[in-house]
């Protein structure tokens, strides 16, 4: 299951300024029901973009805490 960062980032540097501007909180999500209704759990994840219907031009891994993303590896 991987996540889209809602800011759709057209590249994983750009995804990184974003995570690293205390002013922007970037958020993430799933569309595909996959159970997630109730929220993510913090963790790390795979995050993919730019967003569909865009073909995916990058691939990184996040760490999420309660639904915003603060780090990309």
């Amino acid at each position: 299951m991987a996540l889209y960062a809602d800011l759709n980032p057209k590249t994983k540097k750009l995804l990184k300024e974003m995570v690293a501007d205390p002013t922007i909180k970037v958020r993430v999500h799933q569309p595909e029901p996959v159970g997630l209704d109730s929220g993510l759990i913090d963790g790390d994840y795979p995050i993919e973009g730019p967003h569909h219907p865009q073909p995916h031009k990058w691939y990184a891994t996040g760490t999420v805490e309660q639904g915003i993303l603060i780090k990309v590896k």
